[in-house]
């Protein structure tokens, strides 16, 4: 049921440490999440953003590890021109960061100027710990490597998840630098949904129905910030217009009420003006 998850699932692994894209089965359904722990992390993913601007079949993301911003900052500059992928992860019309933070700081305020300056409007989630498991608000952290749970636990865990806090919609982040790890934490999830929708079929029918006017939902509103951009854009056209319009009307004036006086008119005018001293004579002599 790959196309039919409840939930959104992430795969957070090293750059390099997991084949791109992720397992055969379904594997367009993951997103790619690079976590960036050290400047090892975000040389291999320089040298990989050719080979992922390339992709179409996965979306992906970025995971950045706070302290590298101040050490590296040209570095993660350049990073972030990932974001023009068309395969990286926006929701609602904004490019998503994780950023991991053991202590309060303003990295997360620059890291957020830094995508302004691409032209982005930044979702900056910030994260307190690398080592962070179990479910908060709408995301479940799974250690897929170390201190992981046993199969029986995982299954059991997500499964009451989904019958008890309703959990759809939200997301999974998968901690594993081990494919093997990985394909068997997806089967279990897929294990644990498909035993609901073999065994409820009208909690299957709510989670389902949910799922998609939850895309739906975010469709509706990339759509609509769309066409506010497209109404914003045409306000400032007509407003170039108007001017345009205006100016014409000026020298169409200025041609019909000025240039066809006859030039002793003209040059009384510049006489009272020298007279009550609002022009001088050094102008006067210039425009002959």
């Amino acid at each position: 049921m790959a196309s039919d998850r409840y939930n959104n699932i992430f795969v957070c692994a090293p750059p390099g440490s997991v084949n791109y894209p992720i397992a055969e089965e379904a594997s367009a359904d993951l997103i790619r999440a690079f976590t960036i722990r050290s400047e090892a992390d975000i040389d291999q993913l320089g040298q990989m953003m050719t080979k992922i601007f390339c992709m179409h079949d996965q979306k992906s993301c970025l995971w950045i590890d706070d302290q590298l911003l101040q050490i590296h900052k040209q570095k993660i500059y350049n990073l972030l021109f990932l974001l023009y992928s068309r395969q990286y992860l926006f929701r609602y019309s904004r490019p998503v960061i994780y950023l991991v933070k053991d202590q309060p700081g303003r990295n997360a305020e620059e890291l957020s100027d830094w995508i302004a300056d691409l032209g982005f409007v930044p979702l900056v989630k910030e994260i307190e710990s690398w080592n962070v498991s179990g479910a908060y608000d709408k995301a479940w952290f799974v250690q897929a490597d170390t201190n992981r749970l046993s199969d029986s636990e995982l299954f059991f865990v997500y499964s009451d998840l989904l019958k008890k806090k309703l959990f759809v919609g939200n997301d999974i982040f998968i901690f594993s630098s081990k494919e093997e790890n990985i394909r068997k934490t997806v089967t279990i999830i897929s294990e644990a949904e498909d035993t609901i929708s073999q065994t409820d079929l009208h909690l299957h029918g709510f989670f389902s129905s949910y799922r998609l006017l939850s895309k739906e939902e975010e469709r509706l509103s990339n759509e609509n910030k769309r066409l506010e951009i497209d109404l914003d854009n045409q306000k400032k056209y007509l407003a170039i217009l108007r001017n345009e319009r205006e100016m014409e009307r000026i020298i169409e004036f200025y041609h019909r009420e000025y240039e066809v006086l006859p030039l002793w008119y003209k040059r009384f005018g510049h006489l009272i003006k020298l007279l009550i001293g609002k022009r001088s004579i050094r102008s006067t002599h210039n425009q002959r």
